[in-house]
């Protein structure tokens, strides 16, 4: 399996994408999950007003606060330790 870095990761990263998985990394890390999930950003990605991801879910008249609750259950239910 290919191993992905952290650093590699970021360092490609513009400074919204950064900033967000950095926030997704803590979150991560203080619910004590072993790896930071695509989840984990994209609720960090749907929270933060201005992203694409934002724009277009509003633009859609979609429900952000329900999404963001049904990733945040997906979260939850990660194994932790």
């Amino acid at each position: 399996m290919l191993e992905v870095t952290y650093e590699v990761i970021l360092g490609k990263l513009n400074r919204l994408c950064h900033e967000t998985l950095v926030r997704a990394r803590r979150q991560a890390r203080s619910e004590g999950h072993a790896n930071v999930e695509l989840a984990h950003w994209f609720a960090h990605l749907l929270q933060t007003e201005g992203t694409d991801i934002a724009l277009t879910f509003d633009a859609l008249k979609l429900d952000r606060g329900r999404v963001i609750a049904d990733v945040e259950r997906v979260i939850d239910g990660f194994p932790r330790g």
